[in-house]
């Protein structure tokens, strides 16, 4: 068999079997500051770390001194560079610089969550639970039962207790399988029974994405294929100025955004139809893994999210018996190999290793269930 070979930085993640991707384990990035003065003049980029998908916080402390700041730039999930933004004043001595984490992106700001395991509870710490006077559950997009909830377009539908916190930005994230086109059809609605400044998707005509406050965005002519598991998210960026439409993790439309994408105006978030005094708009569709959040997720986040929720990502599908790869690595660190069938739970594959080159290959035996690999740097 010809072996499958793989050059990448030390932590590495991979699909295989049913489908092969590539992604790093996080790793948070060091930096060492320098000063020119009593004010902080660079920051070095020790160890750009790994995971990033979003730009980190850079703070300072001790050396004496108050006020430096600076600003991370992301490249390859990796931080490239620390640009000083104000070097601050009264520092004797190089402060220690800290940056922030990889942030999950799947959790960092988000506020409510439905992932509908046979319950409406909101998986989330916001506790906005679900009610529905028909619960409905169905399978999933992986044929797991009662795993998704089916709206009857006949007046069944899901509310939370609450309205969604205010926000200048969001992000909707849902799976969904329409089962026909037809008139209005709201899929997700939070508002008063004022006319205008709503935070809804809905089907008319093709597909609308409107907030608060700025313009509708809206995609003409389109509908889903019917019976069909489709993932759509709604993305309203304060930050970028821009309101977008990704479907399958392909950004299909976009426009200009301001701002106040859940200002005001609130009422229950609703999944399903319009509600209040309205009450219409029913949906007929089977939704999944609902989620909101209080800030725009990036392309590379909304791409991430769909290989993640997707079960496995569009490209090539391998079938192998073994796998070699070969890393490049730091000589005289260590490394330990893990497992995963789900990218929640994982397991050591052997033992530890001490790198005592810059190159290292192995070949690993494919396993049944197991799906995911990778490699942790280890202290």
């Amino acid at each position: 068999m010809m072996p499958l070979r793989i050059s990448s930085p030390a932590s590495l993640l991979f699909l295989y079997l049913a489908s092969f991707t590539i992604v790093c384990a996080d790793r948070t990035a060091s930096a060492t500051a320098s000063l020119a003065g009593n004010a902080v003049a660079s920051v070095a980029v020790n160890d750009g770390g790994a995971g990033y998908l979003r730009v980190p916080l850079i703070t300072f402390s001790g050396g004496g001194g108050t006020g430096a700041t600076a600003v991370a730039v992301v490249e390859n999930g990796a931080v490239k560079s620390i640009a000083v933004t104000s070097g601050g004043s009264g520092y004797t001595n190089a402060p220690a610089v800290a940056v922030a984490a990889p942030a999950s992106f799947l959790e960092d700001g988000l506020v409510l969550f439905y992932p509908f395991n046979g319950n409406l509870l909101d998986a989330t710490s916001s506790g906005n639970n679900g009610t529905s006077t028909q619960p409905i559950y169905v399978d999933d997009r992986f044929s797991r039962a009662k795993s998704a909830f089916f709206l009857t377009g006949a007046g069944n539908y899901v509310q939370a207790l609450d309205h969604l916190p205010e926000s200048e930005s969001i992000t909707v994230s849902f799976w969904m399988t329409l089962d026909h086109w037809g008139d209005f059809q709201a899929v997700f609605f939070e508002g008063d029974d004022g006319p205008g400044h709503d935070l809804v998707g809905v089907f008319y005509g093709g597909f609308h994405f409107g907030t608060k406050l700025d313009n509708e965005l809206f995609q003409p002519n389109w509908f889903p294929p019917v019976n069909t598991w489709v993932h759509y998210v709604c993305v309203a960026d304060a930050i970028t100025h821009q309101k977008e439409l990704w479907i399958n993790g392909q950004k299909v439309k976009s426009a200009v955004f301001t701002a106040g994408a859940n200002a005001g105006y609130h009422a229950q978030f609703n999944l399903g139809r319009r509600p209040g005094g309205y009450n219409d708009w029913y949906l007929r569709a089977a939704i999944d893994d609902v989620r909101v959040y209080n800030r725009g997720l990036s392309a590379a986040e909304v791409a991430a999210m769909y290989v993640t929720e997707s079960g496995r990502p569009e490209g090539v599908t391998i079938d192998v018996d073994a796998v070699r790869v070969t890393m490049n690595v730091v000589p005289g660190n260590r490394y330990q190999l893990e497992a995963s069938s789900d990218l929640l739970i994982w397991l050591p594959v052997g033992d530890a290793f001490l790198a005592d080159s810059a190159t290292v290959s192995q070949t690993f035996s494919v396993t049944p269930g197991t799906r995911y690999w990778r490699l942790v740097p280890l202290p």
